[in-house]
C-alpha cells in the first residue's frame, strides 16, 4: 500500500509517555490512515515500551511496525528507520511527545498533495512541571511552495520537531546520523535542512515537545554527564560544513545552503561555550575534549575558528553581549582564574555603562 508519510519512533525506557505519542497519530479517516507508516525503533528498552508498542502493531498492522533492537542509541535508530521507511516523506517523533491529532489529519491531507523537499509544521514546548508553554510559529507564507531563501529569519530558531523531508532526497544525499551518542537531533536539522530546495509550510500546532521530565537528554544533569557528545556531535556538523565548502557547497549533487549550515553551526557553538562558560564543573570535566577540538577548529579551518570566537548573543546573556568563545580561550591560555577575571571585569563594565546610560 502507498505510504505518504514515514514517522520514526525512537524509544528507549518511555513506558509512560509512549502510549500517549502512539495514539497520538491514530485518525478517524481509514484511507488516510492506511497512508501513514509508523516505525516505532526499541532501542533496548528494559521497561514495558516494546510491549506497549507491539499493541498498537497488533491493533493496526498496516499502518504501526515495531522494530526491536539492541541499545545503540538515537542516531542509530533513526538511521534503521531511513534504511526501513516506505514514505514519500518522512518525519521523526520522539517518543515521550505527541502530534496534535486534528492537526495531524490537515497536515496529511497537504502532504497528499504535495511534491517539496521540506515541510515545515508549527510546534510548540510544554513542560508540566511548571505549566509553562512556548509556541514556534514560522515565517513562511502559509500552503504555497516557495524557496529556503523565505526561512532566512527562522534559521537561529529551527528545530528537528518542526520539519518533514522528502525520503528520497535523504538518501540521495547519504545522509546519515552519528550513532554512539545522544544530541543528534542537532544533524536532523544541518545537512537535510540545507539541501531542500522547495519548501512549504501548513500552519498550526503538530508537535508536542515535552521538557522538563526526569531522565530527558536535554536536562542539567543528563547534559553535564554526557556534555561530550554535544562536543562530538558539534565537530562532526563542522567536519561536513568544511567538506561542503570544499566541495564548492554540494553534496550528491545538491546544492547546500551554505548560509544556513553556518548559522546553526554558530548557534551550536554558542551554545557549547555558554555551557562551559557557565559551569566550571563542565570546565574541569571536559577540558581534553575542548581542547583537541579547539585545536582540530584552529588548524583546519581557521576562518571558523575565528568566527566563532567572536559570536555573542543577548538572547542567552540579555544583560551583556559576552563572545562566550574568546573567555574559553582565555581559559585555555592563561586558566580559569583569568577567565574569571575578564569575566568579572565585563559583568562590572557593562552594569556601569548600563547605570550610565539610565542617569
Amino acid at each position: 500500500m502507498y505510504k505518504i508519510l514515514s514517522i520514526v519512533i525512537p524509544t528507549y525506557n518511555v513506558q509512560e509517555y509512549l502510549h500517549k505519542c502512539l495514539s497520538s497519530l491514530v485518525i478517524d479517516d481509514e484511507v488516510l490512515m492506511n497512508m501513514l507508516e509508523v516505525i516505532v525503533v526499541n532501542d533496548g528498552s528494559t521497561d514495558t515500551s516494546s510491549e506497549i508498542a507491539h499493541k498498537f502493531e497488533s491493533l493496526y498492522p498496516l499502518v504501526y511496525r515495531v522494530i526491536d533492537k539492541d541499545n545503540g542509541n538515537y542516531g542509530s535508530c533513526v538511521n534503521l528507520g531511513l534504511k526501513e521507511a516506505k514514505g514519500k516523506y518522512i518525519k521523526v517523533l520522539d517518543a515521550d511527545d505527541w502530534f496534535e491529532t486534528e492537526q495531524f489529519v490537515i497536515f496529511l491531507n497537504h502532504l497528499s498533495k504535495l511534491d517539496v523537499d521540506l515541510v515545515i509544521n508549527d510546534m510548540d514546548k510544554v513542560n508540566p512541571q511548571n505549566g509553562q508553554e512556548e509556541i514556534f510559529v514560522y515565517s513562511l507564507t502559509p500552503y504555497k511552495i516557495t524557496d529556503m531563501s523565505a526561512l532566512s529569519h527562522d534559521y537561529h530558531r529551527m528545530w528537528m520537531h518542526a520539519v518533514t523531508y522528502k525520503t528520497d532526497m535523504l538518501r540521495q544525499i547519504g545522509y546519515r546520523q552519528t550513532e554512539g551518542i545522544s544530541y543528534t537531533d542537532q544533524e536532523w536539522i544541518f545537512l537535510p535542512f540545507a539541501a531542500a530546495q522547495k519548501v512549504y509550510y501548513v500552519p498550526g500546532v503538530l508537535y508536542h515537545y515535552l521538557v522538563g521530565r526526569e531522565g530527558q537528554t536535554v536536562s542539567f544533569k543528563s547534559q553535564e554527564k554526557n556534555f561530550w557528545m554535544l562536543i562530538k556531535g558539534l565537530r562532526v556538523m563542522a567536519e561536513e560544513w568544511h567538506q561542503a565548502t570544499n566541495n564548492n557547497g554540494s553534496i550528491n549533487g545538491h546544492t547546500l545552503n551554505m548560509d544556513y549550515l553556518l548559522s546553526r553551526l554558530l548557534v551550536l557553538s554558542n551554545k557549547v561555550y555558554s555551557f562551559l562558560l557557565n559551569y566550571d564543573s563542565f570546565l574541569s570535566s571536559y577540558q581534553s575534549q575542548i581542547k583537541e577540538f579547539e585545536t582540530y577548529l584552529s588548524k583546519e579551518m581557521p576562518w571558523l575558528y575565528d568566527k566563532i570566537e567572536n559570536i555573542c548573543y543577548p538572547d542567552i546573556y540579555p544583560k551583556r553581549l559576552i563572545p562566550s568563545a574568546h573567555y574559553i580561550r582565555t581559559w585555555h591560555r592563561h586558566g580559569l582564574m583569568m577567565c574569571k577575571l575578564q569575566l568579572w571585569f565585563m559583568n562590572h563594565y557593562m552594569g556601569l555603562i548600563s547605570r550610565i546610560s539610565r542617569v
